[in-house]
């Protein structure tokens, strides 16, 4: 029998892309779906967006919240499915996604569900790209510096269980708290994969991946140091391995013209060297 899939979408001033999101979960045939929105109280259109399709949703809130995680959270604790997932208002789902994230979850029982991602420039088709997901596992997301794991959010469904067992997102993370619960998942679930491409990511001046890339690079390292005890590695090695992976990273934003996200990775890359712990034990 095919899963209940609970999906949630959180925004905020995101009304140029909202409706896409919203359509391209409601076009889906699947069955055995629970869709909500948490908006947090955005000042542009978005409103005006939920409102038209808000008798098709099982559940909208727009209301000022503490961001994207506490939105997820308020979700998630309304979720009946069997499988959770999220769709940021920028990303988009493809068609017939959810009826092959049930199949592979039909066929592989309380596994997390990863699909291949496309990723798109707004404007840009001929920059797409595809993030086909492999090396899920807790060492390789953990050791970053590898740069081993593909990981894709948009294409992460997992089963409620783990969720809950893993005690949820991280209301204080505001970059990477997908990565930090697959982190957490991982240690009680494998993975199962999609070999096909089931959402699509956006990239666009406003979103994270541009406008606080900086912040987003930073953000993933402390979420790795949270779990250094997992590997099989020295402290020592970790911390050396780390500044490795951030000063290749500040050497990337070079590469791709955005000075301005130097600032945060080299920042760290100091707290590091002097041993400075920013990281918050793991949960």
């Amino acid at each position: 029998m095919l899963p209940a899939i609970t999906l949630v979408t959180p925004s905020y001033n995101q009304g140029n892309f909202l409706e896409e999101a919203i359509c391209s979960v409601l076009s889906q045939t699947y069955p055995r779906l629970q869709y909500m929105v948490i908006d947090g109280g955005s000042t542009d259109c978005s409103r005006n967006v939920i409102d038209r399709y808000s008798s098709k949703l099982d559940y909208w809130i727009s209301e000022k919240d503490r961001g994207q995680s506490d939105a997820l959270r308020k979700g998630f604790r309304r979720a009946t499915g069997d499988l959770l997932g999220w769709l940021n208002s920028d990303d988009i789902l493809y068609p017939g996604a959810l009826q092959r994230v049930g199949e592979a979850y039909e066929r592989s029982p309380d596994y997390i569900i990863a699909g291949n991602v496309g990723v798109f420039v707004e404007g840009k088709p001929y920059r797409s790209r595809v993030i086909r997901q492999r090396h899920l596992n807790v060492h390789d997301m953990v050791a970053i510096w590898t740069g081993k794991s593909y990981y894709s959010q948009p294409g992460v469904f997992f089963p409620t269980d783990a969720y809950i067992q893993s005690g949820g997102v991280d209301e204080g993370l505001h970059q990477c708290m997908d990565h930090d619960l697959m982190v957490r998942m991982l240690r009680t679930h494998p993975v199962a994969y999609v070999d096909e491409i089931i959402a699509g990511a956006r990239v666009h001046p406003q979103s994270k991946t541009c406008s606080q890339a900086g912040a987003q690079i930073v953000e993933a390292y402390q979420v790795s140091r949270r779990y250094w005890a997992d590997l099989p590695y020295s402290t020592i090695a970790c911390r050396f391995l780390s500044l490795f992976g951030l000063g290749r990273c500040a050497l990337g934003r070079l590469y791709h013209s955005n000075p301005a996200a130097l600032g945060p990775i080299i920042l760290e890359m100091t707290n590091l060297a002097l041993a400075r712990n920013k990281g918050r034990q793991c949960m």
